[in-house]
């Protein structure tokens, strides 16, 4: 992305490279009375040319249209931004008795505050924000968090606006609303290219809803078994859910998984949440890829849950629309189909060698003196993926007739079908599959056993009209 221009009084001699025009102060001024009419405006000139058409139907000649139109925003939001610095300063400042009181109530930037808010919600301008040449919401989501980092530079703890801090956070929330994967990437960039003397990781846990006191005590923990620094882990938990649950270190993506459960269950939750509909892809991708079976454990418990809950299967609940986190898996059964075998697969036979492999994890934990752990080991993430197999296999026998297929050859049964079959066989082959007898694994082996029987029976108590187990295998 390119960094937007500031206005003239803020702007550095050697501006190179930076999105925007040259809009006076009287100009700006002028347009932020009158911000609904300009948003509306703005979005109107792109429907007249788009329409309702798709942004993959694009030519080169559309693009000029949103080449001319997004320094023209970008300067808009740099002046919007330079008047809630120059009142959020003040507001700061004012950090005693009765002063700070009457700033509080009132903030002097709200207009411009709405003016942002306008340009980013106007439904015809999602186009605009989206075109990955401008990177608008890339550019604002940097600038937004370094300009509330560094309006908290050299001020005490005391300093505090809760106004300020509401006030960016809407802004950073109707970001994400029109596309929170580049919000995320824009936060995550910066928070990570703040220098460490200046980087306020506690007003940032304000900004971005962290838990502000788990920070200070990861800072002061110590390095263990070669992974990042604490103050590095501190930073790292600021960073968006999408983005940790990538991290390098497991202990950042394990600190991911877990904030991610607490958001969903969390019935208290104000809707502020940092889930959408592309984490469900980003959990399963875990559980196929992941080496921490820790992680693993958790990402394999949200995913079964939530399956579950869609298939009814949880407190008799029946739901017509697909919890959020499960959206983008379910567009395309056959993909999920695969990745589940892949991850089970994956905890099945990565090797017995390993620390972390399902058949040499339980004996690894209890000669590091970690006994207490075993119940996380036996819960998964292997019969968690026992479990998604099932449910997923599940959903494709209501899309298919199973019975149909019963005296076809294997070439001629589509792939729904073919990938039904695979799921039903390797759920079938873990209820003795895990025996091991060079192992004293035994309760775990116990327990995947009991997961796949209770799997496997469950095919022919889902109360559908489909073939019974019994019939099915012969």
């Amino acid at each position: 992305y390119l960094p937007m221009l500031p206005p003239s009084k803020n702007r550095r001699s050697n501006i190179v490279d930076y999105m925007g025009v040259d809009i006076a102060s009287s100009t700006y001024k002028i347009l932020s009375k009158n911000s609904s009419s300009i948003s509306v405006a703005i979005g109107a000139i792109l429907e007249s040319i788009y329409g309702d058409s798709d942004e993959d139907d694009e030519d080169s000649s559309d693009h000029d249209i949103l080449d001319r139109m997004a320094p023209f925003v970008a300067s808009l939001v740099m002046h919007a931004f330079h008047r809630i610095e120059k009142e959020g300063k003040k507001a700061l400042m004012a950090d005693d008795g009765k002063k700070k009181k009457k700033v509080d109530e009132k903030f002097k930037a709200d207009r411009d505050v709405i003016m942002l808010l306008r340009l980013i919600k106007e439904p015809f301008l999602a186009r605009l924000w989206n075109f990955n040449q401008s990177s608008l919401i890339a550019a604002v989501s940097v600038h937004l968090v370094k300009s509330f980092n560094d309006l908290h530079q050299g001020l005490s703890e005391k300093s505090s606006s809760a106004v300020l801090t509401e006030r960016y956070k809407s802004i950073l929330k109707a970001l994400s609303e029109v596309n929170s994967s580049v919000r995320d990437q824009g936060v995550a960039y910066t928070i990570n290219t703040i220098p460490e003397g200046r980087r306020q990781e506690s007003r940032l846990a304000l900004l971005l809803e962290r838990d502000a006191a788990s920070l200070q005590v990861s800072k002061s923990s110590s390095k263990k078994d070669g992974r990042v620094e604490e103050a590095d882990y501190a930073v790292s938990s600021l960073l968006p859910l999408r983005v940790a649950l990538e991290h390098g270190d497991s202990k950042i993506r394990l600190d991911a998984v877990v904030r991610l459960n607490e958001q969903i269950y969390n019935e208290s939750s104000d809707g502020s949440v940092d889930i959408d509909a592309e984490m469900g892809q980003a959990l399963l991708r875990r559980l196929c890829t992941e080496d921490d079976p820790e992680v693993a454990v958790v990402a394999g418990e949200i995913l079964l849950s939530q399956l579950r809950v869609l298939k009814g299967n949880e407190n008799g609940m029946d739901l017509d629309e697909p919890p959020l986190l499960l959206a983008s898996l379910l567009d395309d059964l056959e993909s999920l189909a695969k990745k589940a075998l892949s991850a089970l697969l994956h905890w099945t036979f990565i090797g017995t060698d390993a620390t972390w492999s399902p058949l040499s994890s339980l004996e690894a934990f209890k000669q590091g003196g970690k006994s207490e752990q075993n119940s996380i080991v036996l819960e998964s993430p292997l019969t968690s993926c026992i479990g998604i197999c099932g449910v997923v296999a599940k959903l494709i026998g209501d899309e298919i007739n199973v019975e149909s297929g019963m005296d076809a050859e294997d070439g001629d049964l589509d792939q729904l079908t073919q990938l039904y079959c695979k799921l039903f066989l390797a759920v079938g082959a873990h209820i003795n599959g895990m025996t091991a007898t060079d192992n004293d694994d035994s309760d775990l082996t116990t327990k995947v056993a009991e997961v796949a029987s209770e799997e496997l029976l469950s095919f022919a108590k889902d109360g559908s009209v489909s073939t019974s187990v019994e019939e099915f295998i012969t």
